[in-house]
């Protein structure tokens, strides 16, 4: 994995996500302020996502959604959802993962934007929680 990637990756992710917070150790990064569909009755409306950034990186996508326990969709419980996970992220709470893998198929390039990348992954949370509970 290239830190000098990581780097810019997680610089260019602060675009859309100024407050991001990132952990070297287990490559970890938590978005505080995620909004959900707004046109869906989730039960909150902006919550915490993470995820972790895979040791080889970028030839391996980053998999599934950390999400904090609580979240559901007009009152149902979520699908494909496991809580508490297995791996847990270093931050504070509670939290499982959504099953959720990248775009289809996954072509990082050595030009950062001209490929696969960390934005187009978290842009993809959208589809995720617009498919519903």
């Amino acid at each position: 994995m290239s830190t000098s990637r990581i780097e810019e990756e997680l610089m260019l992710i602060r675009r859309y996500y100024p407050n991001l917070s990132y952990v070297f150790e287990g490559q970890w990064v938590l978005l505080p302020e995620y909004r959900l569909p707004a046109d869906m009755p989730w039960s909150h409306k902006v919550i915490e996502v993470a995820f972790t950034i895979p040791a080889n990186y970028p030839a391996a996508p980053p998999y599934g959604i950390y999400i904090k326990e609580g979240l559901t969709l007009g009152g149902a419980g979520l699908q494909n959802y496991n809580c508490p996970s297995s791996q847990q992220p270093p931050f504070t709470g509670k939290w499982g993962v959504l099953s959720w893998s990248p775009e289809d198929p996954w072509k990082p390039t050595a030009d950062l934007v001209g490929g696969s990348n960390l934005v187009n992954f978290i842009h993809t949370f959208q589809d995720r929680f617009r498919q519903g509970a």
